[in-house]
């Protein structure tokens, strides 16, 4: 991890709601980790980051996939997802899952609230946990779709 990428999450954490933070102060959470596998895959690029991806993710060349995994990541930067006041928005389930691949997470659980409304817009909440395929931890993300 270099100087700048942990200035950029020090400008991140201190713009978070205190919910989001206390998400991120948590011992086990994953957060952290997620935050700069994205900023890799940003300054890498798709086809960089897989030859250097131990699981070679991103799998998907087709690049509605891809632009998906790009939203996704953005999003992440911004610290979205973290809380259901501040989801992540425009991706469906499989946009969702893909970019949590990306970081070789799999849904284990999943939680729909139907007719939540995000400003003033009406859709379905998704809070999903995620488990780490190598070293078991969780991290669980909202998705507005």
């Amino acid at each position: 991890m270099n100087e700048e990428h942990l200035k950029k999450f020090e400008l991140l954490y201190e713009s978070l709601s205190e919910e989001a933070k206390l998400k991120i102060d948590c011992e086990e959470s994953r957060f952290p980790y997620v935050y700069f596998k994205a900023l890799n895959f940003i300054e890498k690029g798709p086809l960089k980051y897989r030859s250097e991806d131990f699981f070679f993710q991103p799998t998907t060349n087709i690049r509605s996939e891809l632009a998906l995994i790009q939203l996704g990541v953005e999003q992440l930067l911004l610290g979205k997802g973290l809380c259901k006041e501040n989801p992540i928005t425009e991706l469906n389930v499989s946009g969702f899952t893909m970019l949590m691949e990306l970081f070789h997470f799999e849904s284990i659980k999943r939680s729909t609230t139907y007719r939540f409304y995000l400003n003033e817009q009406k859709g379905i909440l998704d809070e999903i946990t995620f488990q780490h395929v190598v070293d078991g931890t969780k991290i669980t993300l909202f998705n507005f779709i």
